[in-house]
């Protein structure tokens, strides 16, 4: 028989599928121990000879789909995902890199299909349950998320990840202690993951243990983003040692409302006799000016005069050793322009109303913004007239009233904060979502309505209407996610209280 094989040929092409297979077999170790190595590029490369060795080599394929995931070409991993699925249709390692990649594309549903496919080939792979959990997770199905990051812990349980992120779900949950207890054993398994401490961070903060948090919230430097965007990690950084005699630079490094919360430290430095460099964005530069006597203000992008060290603003909490109830809570330490609030009052002097209040409804924080269609509950309440406050593309739907709502919109007026605390100065109340516009009326000592998304913020703790930042501020609080509409409800209701006959102040 072999033979008659020969005579027609095939004996010499079974011999040569054997010895490709085997070759490609050989490469794929090869490539295997360069990606050991580090050697991606080098990797990718031998995978690609073994598959025109082999074009049917599952393992290539495999490989190659992973290697690209490692290396963000998803385009090209999802290829090679569905091309070694070709060759073997029920790989479960396949279907999770396939889920990978359309994961990262964007394409949710399909990557959740994929990892399903993977779990039923494989019901114990923990990488199947952890990428469909992210999937659940992401679209807010989060007791099913809860389920299969769970089953990944229960397959393998020496995965920081699933840990790191069911402590996530949790403090979305608001389960301030489950979130940490789960952080903890993230943090024990990746000891050196600056995201998992600062969410780790943030929780002990939101817990009102800032012995703690301040000290786990400095990993923040240890993020490549937030490195990138200190100017100063070169320099020599203040360690909260007497300061008499040294130029210290404090420097805004995260957002307006980060900047104008923690700005109240500038003074407490300037006091202990430092010469005191305050560095911040344009937009606050004027405030900041007219609010921070002997304080030189310098707009990022301006050049900054000789220093001796330096320190982010958000680090002076720690420095200071700040607990919640030694919080520097003396209101107003900023102050408006005196020309600006005299302009201001008189534009809106013919406005004849019980209350003038300010609104601001939205930010780029969609978890933090609210419709403008939300507002309608304000309509129709007597005695009050509204002033935009709003920014951004926002601001446009201000035209667009709810029936029954008296806005005025000078929005085009407002061009930094220094003319934002001017018109504030005048308003009678402040109605904000979580936004640098309730900092700025908290900083300045006005009344405050603080409008927080659940769970809220790590800065207004849990569980308080009073925020130990900003005395004259109140915090309302959404029961429940995206819940809006109850919250807006319940916000009316009070300023019905409050315009009434007897009502009690804000």
């Amino acid at each position: 028989m072999t033979g008659w094989l020969e005579k027609l040929g095939l004996g010499d092409a079974a011999a040569r599928s054997t010895r490709a297979r085997e070759q490609a077999a050989q490469e794929c170790q090869r490539a295997a121990a360069l990606f050991q190595q580090g050697n991606v590029d080098g990797a990718i490369e031998i995978f690609n000879r073994a598959m025109e060795l082999d074009p049917a080599c599952f393992e290539a394929s495999r490989q190659l789909a992973s290697l690209l995931l490692s290396r963000g070409d998803f385009d090209q991993a999802e290829y090679f995902s569905r091309r070694a699925l070709s060759i073997r249709p029920a790989a479960a390692a396949a279907h999770n890199n396939l889920g990978n990649a359309l994961k990262h594309l964007g394409r949710r549903e399909e990557a959740a299909a994929a990892y399903r496919d993977a779990l039923k080939a494989d019901p114990q792979l923990a990488e199947a349950h952890f990428g469909l959990a992210i999937c659940l997770h992401e679209s807010e199905q989060f007791e099913q998320a809860k389920a299969h990051y769970s089953s990944a812990l229960r397959f393998r349980p020496d995965l920081a990840d699933p840990w790191h992120n069911l402590g996530i779900l949790l403090e979305q949950q608001d389960d301030v202690d489950g979130a940490l207890e789960h952080y903890l054993r993230a943090i024990s398994l990746r000891p050196d993951s600056a995201a998992i401490h600062l969410n780790y961070a943030m929780q002990l903060l939101a817990r009102g243990d800032f012995e703690a948090g301040w000290e786990e919230y400095e990993w923040r430097w240890r993020l490549p983003e937030s490195r990138a965007s200190e100017a100063f990690i070169d320099r020599p950084r203040w360690d909260g040692s007497m300061p008499r005699g040294r130029t210290i630079l404090l420097f805004a490094e995260q957002g307006f409302g980060d900047a104008i919360q923690f700005s109240r430290y500038a003074r407490e430095v300037s006091e202990r006799g430092a010469r005191v460099l305050l560095k911040c964005p344009p937009k606050l530069k004027s405030l900041f000016q007219s609010s921070f006597a002997g304080i030189a203000v310098i707009a990022d992008g301006e050049r900054v005069p000789a220093f001796d060290c330096a320190c982010p603003l958000m680090s002076l909490p720690r420095l200071f050793g700040t607990r919640v109830e030694t919080i520097p809570a003396a209101t107003p330490y900023l102050q408006a322009d005196a020309r600006r609030t005299e302009y201001w009052k008189r534009k809106i002097a013919d406005r004849d109303a019980a209350l003038k209040i300010g609104l601001f409804w939205a930010t780029d924080n969609p978890a933090k913004s609210m419709e403008f269609e939300h507002l309608a509950p304000l309509a129709r309440i007597p005695g009050v007239c509204y002033y935009s406050l709003q920014k951004g593309a926002a601001a446009k739907r201000a035209a667009q009233l709810p029936a029954g709502i008296d806005l005025m919109d000078y929005g085009g007026e407002l061009r930094d904060f220094s003319d934002d605390a001017a018109l504030i100065m005048n308003l009678d109340l402040v109605i904000s979502v979580d936004t640098a516009t309730a900092h700025l009326a908290g900083a300045l000592g006005r009344p405050v309505w603080t409008l927080t998304h659940f769970p809220a913020d790590w800065r207004w703790l849990r569980g308080r209407q009073a925020s130990p930042w900003y005395p004259t501020m109140r915090l309302f609080r959404q029961a429940r996610l995206h819940d809006w509409s109850n919250l807006m409800q319940v916000v009316a209701g009070e300023l019905r209280r409050l315009v009434s006959p007897g009502g009690h102040g804000s």
